[in-house]
Order: C-alpha cells, then structure tokens, then sequence
C-alpha cells in the first residue's frame, strides 16, 4: 500500500475505499490542525477524497496517497481560507461603508434638526427666547428666571408655554428630541 507503482493510473472503487478507510481520519487531523473546526476540518477531508475520485482515471500520485491527499487539502485550505479573507474583507468594507453612511445620515439629520430648531427659536418673542434659554441652558427654575429677569413666575410660565406650543407646532413628533439640541443651539446663539 505504501509503494507509489500501486496508483499511477485508474483508483479502482476498492482501491478508493482502501485510500479512504486508511487515510480519511489522519487527513481530518492534518486540516484540524489549521481550521481549529472539527466540521470544517471533516468538509475538507472530505472535499480532497472528492477530488481524488473525480480524477481517479487520470490521477498520478508520485508520492504516498497520504501526502498526495495531504496537498490536495492543503490547497483546499488555501482556498478555503483566500474566499473567508475576501468575504471578511468584503464583510467589513460593507460594515464600514454602511456605518460610515449611518453616521453620515445620523449627522445630517442632527443638523436639519439642529436646524429646524435654531429657526423656531430665533422666531420666538424676545421674551420667549430669554426665558426658554435660562431654563433650558442656565438650568433654572421659573422662580429663578422670575427674580434674574424681574417678572412673575405666572409670565415665566406663560412664557414657557407659548414657546413650547409653538416648538411643538412646527416639530411635531420631534418635540422631544428637540431638548437634546438646546445646549447645542444656545451655545452657538
């Protein structure tokens, strides 16, 4: 069985269960020792033995049908591990690229919010706008704003409340997320 004159030529179907019967479980240890994946390693041994039976009218082995069938699942791996490479490769110029755009369109809609806030504000009453930043920027209560700007605290809430109508007219559902941009529009106003 060792001696290469034994398979220059056709592999019989016995000589083939011979090959696989002897050799299959040592050519699963060989890939295991790349792959690290008992399944994978089994496909591959696998995939060689295929190939050896698909060519077995051809075939010439010129050395053991273990190294013989050792390079043929070396070259497996070798393609095996070339088309993973690529597709993680692709997997995270994919990721990157959707991310990348994610971000982007995340961006643009903070900036149209951003935006569409700033506008609605500066269209607010002066007195509006006053006390929506203090209470919005400055963190203050109705009762501070009414003592830093000399009025009532039943101005300051009137205030307030016309400000808030009128943000929620024009950004509707948005209304909420508009407080994450008051620090955001009164550091730039």
């Amino acid at each position: 069985m060792n001696t290469k004159d034994q398979y220059n030529g056709k592999i019989t179907e016995p000589l083939f269960r011979e090959i696989y019967n002897m050799y299959f479980n040592r050519v699963v240890a060989f890939c295991l020792v790349y792959t690290k994946d008992i399944s994978l390693a089994e496909d591959i041994a696998q995939q060689a033995f295929i190939k050896l039976w698909e060519k077995r009218e051809e075939v010439v082995i010129e050395v053991t049908p273990l190294k013989y069938l050792f390079t043929l699942s070396k070259n497996i791996l070798i393609d095996h591990f070339r088309r993973e490479n690529k597709r993680s490769e692709i997997y995270v110029n994919i990721g990157a690229s959707a991310l990348e755009s994610e971000s982007q369109e995340d961006e643009d809609r903070m900036q149209r919010k951003y935006r569409q806030v700033s506008k609605v504000i500066d269209e607010l009453p002066d007195k509006c706008q006053e006390v929506l930043k203090l209470h919005k920027y400055e963190g203050l209560t109705h009762i501070e704003i009414a003592e830093v700007l000399g009025i009532s605290v039943k101005t300051v809430e009137s205030q307030m409340r016309i400000a808030y109508k009128r943000i929620r007219e024009v950004l509707g559902e948005q209304f909420m997320n508009m407080f994450l941009l008051f620090r955001k529009v009164f550091c730039h106003s």
